[in-house]
């Protein structure tokens, strides 16, 4: 209906959420950034209708996805979770309270797709010396920092494959906003900062890889030679698993790679994210596009709207 059509428009056009290195970066317009940054909650969720408590209560839910059945992606999700690559111990998904609040998510899609996936919901971690315990479940970040990488760009990162030594036990990812990502990654030059302790990396995808999650824009962060993509969460932790486990493949590992019988981290995360983005794309109504405006991406949408 028309309120419907309005509503995705919002979601589509006005709001830009992208992600690069396992981080959510957020573009809105002006007062509508602030207005979100300080309540948490997209336009849409404040006004959707059909989100509110009565009903969803009405609405056939899948028990497996936790998805209205009409939107079920069960059959895209892997029968059993890719296992971490030789060495690497778990991914730990640093994540901002808001984010729980936004209405697309892909941090659930990457728990139902890897085994070791974990998450830790703050705003910033607790520092040693002011923390009478340490989280349970982070201690390796407290007392062995150098078993961890951050993987998160800008300055000080370098290429995860220039860094990753045989010690690197775990990988560590920011799910939040842009704004609040740099908040609660930014590191303090007290040494009792945790996150200030560890080398921060980031990602090489392979040519012509580009985003699926298309539900929150993604952004072209750079038109070189190479085009360079922001990725959602669940993508950006993907190509980190697979760029470890290229890194430290045993010679069957090689031989199973050139068959093709590997099954990687990105193939199978991405065909979750896929179908999810095309079930929320073939209910939507196609928005005007706007060329003029930056960041404007010709053909993102290509095929995924239903005809008006």
């Amino acid at each position: 209906n028309l309120a419907n059509t309005f509503r995705w428009r919002r979601v589509i056009v006005r709001r830009r959420d992208v992600c690069h290195g396992g981080h959510v970066m957020t573009e809105a317009d002006g007062a509508e950034e602030n207005l979100h940054a300080e309540t948490g909650e997209t336009e849409d969720s404040q006004n959707d209708e059909d989100d509110s408590p009565a009903q969803r209560s009405r609405r056939p839910m899948c028990a497996k996805c936790t998805r209205p059945q009409r939107a079920c992606i069960c059959s895209s999700l892997p029968s059993s979770p890719v296992r971490l690559p030789s060495g690497l111990e778990s991914i730990l998904l640093l994540r901002h309270p808001k984010e729980r609040r936004q209405k697309h998510q892909s941090a659930w899609i990457l728990e139902r797709c890897v085994s070791g996936v974990r998450q830790h919901v703050s705003r910033r971690l607790p520092r040693a010396l002011q923390s009478k315990s340490i989280p349970s479940g982070l201690e390796h970040i407290y007392e062995q920092p150098q078993s961890c990488l951050l993987v998160f760009p800008g300055a000080g990162a370098r290429p995860l494959r220039d860094v990753l030594d045989p010690g690197v036990k775990h990988l560590i990812l920011v799910d939040a906003t842009w704004r609040f990502a740099r908040e609660m990654a930014a590191a303090v030059p007290e040494k009792d900062d945790p996150l200030g302790r560890i080398r921060r990396v980031e990602l090489s995808p392979p040519p012509e890889t580009r985003p699926v999650f298309v539900v929150r824009k993604p952004m072209l962060l750079a038109r070189e030679e190479e085009e360079q993509w922001g990725f959602s969460t669940a993508e950006a932790a993907a190509l980190a698993i697979d760029e470890v486990a290229q890194l430290r493949r045993t010679p069957k590992e090689d031989a199973d790679a050139e068959s093709g019988s590997e099954r990687t981290a990105w193939n199978v995360v991405t065909r979750a994210l896929k179908a999810y983005a095309q079930i929320q794309l073939q209910h939507t109504e196609a928005p005007r596009m706007r060329s003029e405006r930056p960041g404007f991406i010709p053909k993102l949408y290509d095929g995924h709207f239903k005809e008006s």
